[in-house]
């Protein structure tokens, strides 16, 4: 049961360490944008070839070079910038509650006892790290690419993505259909 004090570890560590989620954001967005843009360029260079007009090969593989190493640059920014959030994160609930438990009076420890205290605090511990490590930066990661590609869409064409959208009712309709 998270209880009003263990949210306040948790939103304190988020708040001081916001500036590493805000990096991750960004360079999520970026690594989007540069899949984004270099199925752009494959698809322009295809449709040149398949009408029959001359593309140079040169330019086109150093324009997808430049975009794989800033592609990877990217990736490899957005993975730190998560490992690193996620252990600064756990560092800091982890030192917050031991001062908490450090304060405690004693009255307390005989009364819960110490093992079911270091289980409370184990099990904690484990569900902010996976929270963290995993269900948080996949959410925005997710939700940052669903924003890129319906603004891809819309500068592309905008009744495509009114017609996705409106679709979107019906799919929902007939899985839930399916499931039952």
């Amino acid at each position: 049961m998270v209880t009003k004090s263990k949210q306040r570890f948790w939103w304190k560590a988020m708040r001081t360490h916001v500036w590493l989620l805000a990096g991750y954001l960004v360079l999520a967005f970026v690594l989007n944008q540069v899949i984004i843009y270099g199925n752009d360029v494959i698809a322009k260079a295809t449709d040149q070839v398949l009408a029959g007009q001359q593309t140079t090969l040169n330019g086109l593989l150093k324009v997808l070079a430049g975009l794989a190493v800033g592609g990877a640059a990217a990736a490899y920014g957005k993975s730190l910038c998560a490992s690193v959030y996620n252990a600064a994160i756990q560092r800091d609930v982890k030192n917050d509650l031991c001062t908490h438990i450090l304060a405690l009076p004693l009255g307390y420890f005989e009364k819960n006892g110490s093992g079911g205290l270091m289980t409370k605090l184990s099990s904690d511990m484990n569900a902010i790290g996976l929270f963290f490590a995993e269900v948080l930066p996949l959410l925005l990661v997710d939700l940052i690419t669903v924003l890129t590609i319906t603004v891809y869409f819309v500068k592309m064409d905008f009744m495509l993505i009114v017609i996705l959208f409106a679709s979107y009712p019906l799919m929902l309709l007939v899985l839930s259909e399916l499931w039952v």
